[in-house]
């Protein structure tokens, strides 16, 4: 039986009632695929991703590429969010993986179309790649945020955004090599973080030494606060520099790691009390709350006997508060008695 493409709803768990989220000016369900919804904090907003070319009655500039959405659960109306400052579409390229800020205010997202007025000048395989993008949804105004410091399109490719609360800071993943002009990054996956109050973007993905990692970083989220970023990463030197104590990262695959913006630390949330985990136990999907304090996400780890089945589980960990102004209220990942604070050259 043919249900039809995926669909988006909205389920108020306090009444019980769906809403269909993805739908037309009919009030029927549209004619492609959407998906990667995000909700604001209070459950009005919902930005969402789709293939769909009727679900507003303007027609689709792009000829059915992925574009981005915003649904408002008051008056049931939908929104383009991926448009130029001037309110067009471009008819090249497509827009993927939105995130809305808690405020429901801005949108997050990426897009490989030529939506600020740099990018479209920009000439060869930059300027099909995709940016990261934050839209103001109360001015109207689109941003690209994956910029080199004097505001030329990068060298590599940026996507999957997570935005805070207030929608002030964005953190995202890129292979580009010319983000941070401190930094020495590689052409792997790293994880940069937008803070709209400062100039330049900030690399987090960082080795012990503030250099280059040895392994992909994906996955980013961040604190309502804005203070905490999460993400997984196969690197290996992240929160230690080789074998550096009872949690040493010897399992060769991805684990959890929290970076403290405010202090520089780097902590390694997943692994384990154990020195040594068995190498299927990747970690991944990191989420928290406002604080960043209280940490979820999946992996394969066995925490006791009982866990027999070889799956992924869901886990929750808080972590302790830091003390302002002070490091040594954060428990070592590196097992040294002192926390490791990442450098910034």
């Amino acid at each position: 039986v043919d249900h039809g493409p995926s669909q988006v709803l909205r389920r108020d768990r306090a009444t019980g009632a769906t809403t269909l989220v993805s739908h037309t000016p009919g009030d029927t369900a549209g004619n492609g695929w959407s998906g990667h919804p995000d909700i604001s904090d209070d459950g009005r907003s919902v930005v969402f991703e789709s293939r769909a070319t009727d679900l507003l009655s303007d027609p689709d500039g792009n000829h059915g590429g992925n574009d981005i959405y915003f649904f408002d659960a008051i008056d049931g109306a939908i929104r383009r969010v991926s448009l130029t400052s001037a309110g067009q579409q471009p008819a090249t390229g497509q827009g993927s993986t939105p995130a809305i800020s808690g405020n429901g205010r801005f949108v997050a997202f990426a897009s490989s179309a030529p939506l600020d007025a740099p990018a479209r000048s920009v000439a060869g395989r930059e300027a099909s790649l995709r940016n990261v993008f934050v839209r103001d949804m109360s001015s109207g105004v689109t941003r690209r945020i994956s910029a080199t410091h004097d505001g030329r399109a990068p060298n590599g490719a940026s996507y999957y955004p997570a935005i805070n609360a207030e929608g002030s800071r964005v953190a995202f993943v890129s292979t580009a090599t010319d983000l941070d002009d401190d930094a020495r990054a590689t052409r792997q996956e790293n994880i940069y973080l937008y803070d709209s109050q400062t100039p330049g973007l900030r690399l987090l993905s960082r080795s012990t030494s503030g250099g280059a990692v040895d392994g992909d970083s994906r996955h980013p989220a961040v604190s309502g606060d804005g203070r905490y970023v999460l993400f997984s990463s196969d690197a290996s030197n992240l929160a230690c520099a080789g074998h550096c104590g009872p949690r040493a990262d010897v399992n060769l695959v991805a684990d959890v790691y929290r970076v403290d913006t405010r202090t520089g630390i780097v902590d390694r949330v997943s692994g384990g009390p154990s020195a040594r985990e068995p190498w299927w136990n990747a970690s991944t999907g990191a989420a928290s709350d406002a604080t960043g304090r209280v940490v979820a996400f999946s992996s394969r780890q066995p925490v006791d006997d009982a866990d027999l089945d070889h799956d992924d589980d869901l886990f929750v960990e808080v972590l302790p508060a830091v003390a302002e102004g002070s490091r040594a209220a954060v428990a070592s990942p590196c097992g040294n008695g002192s926390p490791r604070p990442l450098v910034y050259p």
